[in-house]
């Protein structure tokens, strides 16, 4: 998968692709028993994305949308860092290499803006995907999953939060 895949920045509640968002958010959340999203609710975070240094995109796969990734570089919990808030691909898409390169789009987003460190809380179906993509365990637990790091990089990390 890699050819035929394009990614849509969502730029606010006037983009003509926030009710792509807001379905696939709807899914997402259902899907992991949740009532809102990581930064507030789905109308919260669609307002979020007037603010700079945050990233909301739509993945399309050869005209069909496909999943999102939330992102934005974090300036309260771990100042500086990369925060990787949401990611979702809608079922018909998973294991077929579309996580993969939505990882590493939103990985070059967050290069290109000098964060050297990325964090994000990773459900537990999705703890084995982070680790193939190089996140390590830091043994903190917020709201029940686990906080999970990686060097921007991809060196080793010789340390843990």
């Amino acid at each position: 998968m890699g050819s035929g895949i394009k990614f849509h920045k969502i730029s606010g509640i006037s983009d003509p692709l926030a009710p792509v968002f807001r379905m696939f958010a709807e899914s997402y959340l259902n899907e992991i028993g949740e009532s809102e999203l990581g930064e507030g609710s789905i109308e919260e975070t669609v307002l979020l994305q007037k603010e700079p240094r945050r990233w909301l995109f739509i993945a399309e796969v050869d005209g069909e949308y496909a999943g999102f990734v939330h992102a934005k570089i974090d300036d309260d919990d771990r100042p500086g860092w990369g925060y990787v808030i949401e990611f979702y691909i809608a079922p018909k898409f998973r294991r077929h290499g579309l996580g993969h390169v939505m990882w590493e789009h939103i990985h070059a987003t967050l290069l290109a803006s000098g964060v050297k460190l990325i964090w994000l809380s990773a459900v537990k179906k999705a703890e084995k995907f982070w680790g193939e993509q190089g996140f390590v365990e830091t043994g903190l637990v917020e709201y029940g999953e686990k906080i999970l790091m990686r060097d921007a990089y991809n060196h080793a990390l010789s340390h843990v939060i």
